[in-house]
């Protein structure tokens, strides 16, 4: 590996602060990686021994702060959902449907709900799909309420009261 270029002395001095800023496992790891380097003079080898990575992604790291300064530690990883069948818009568009639905009081079941997701893909999927777009989406089981919302508690009382007079037994 070609020598590190030597770091301005402001930024050997903010290392340690990032340390302990770091946010995830992944930006501690790449903070860890400089700091073993400039700290202890470690092998890309030696590095990646000890943080549990390739030599190569060593030398990647240590590329990418050599041009684009410490914000590269402080970078997300590549993350996000490369084999979604719908985008985050198409599934709210989904999940509006079926919520507009609730709210006409219609009790909205999750096969029905994948039978129109998979509709939408042109493919079957699992159930276990479903279950995490809606989550995704904050929705969760629910039951429907054992009484009416517009319920009289004295109309029914009242009622309880004289319709039993009027029973035979």
């Amino acid at each position: 590996m070609p020598p590190l270029r030597e770091l301005p002395a402001e930024v050997r001095k903010k290392l340690p602060a990032l340390l302990h800023a770091a946010k995830s496992a992944d930006q501690l790891k790449r903070i860890q990686c400089l700091w073993l380097k400039i700290q202890f003079g470690f092998s890309a080898s030696e590095i990646a021994l000890a943080l549990g990575w390739h030599p190569s992604s060593v030398h990647r790291v240590i590329a990418q702060v050599q041009q684009k300064g410490l914000a590269a530690l402080m970078a997300q990883g590549r993350g996000g959902r490369r084999r979604e069948y719908l985008t985050r818009d198409q599934e709210r568009e989904l999940v509006e449907h079926f919520a507009q639905e609730a709210q006409h009081a219609r009790i909205v079941i999750v096969n029905d709900i994948k039978r129109a997701y998979e509709e939408r893909v042109g493919r079957r999927v699992p159930k276990s799909t479903v279950y995490r777009m809606l989550e995704r989406h904050q929705w969760r089981k629910l039951m429907p309420s054992s009484a009416h919302p517009k319920q009289n508690k004295e109309a029914q009382q009242q009622f309880k009261k004289n319709s039993s007079a009027h029973c035979p037994q």
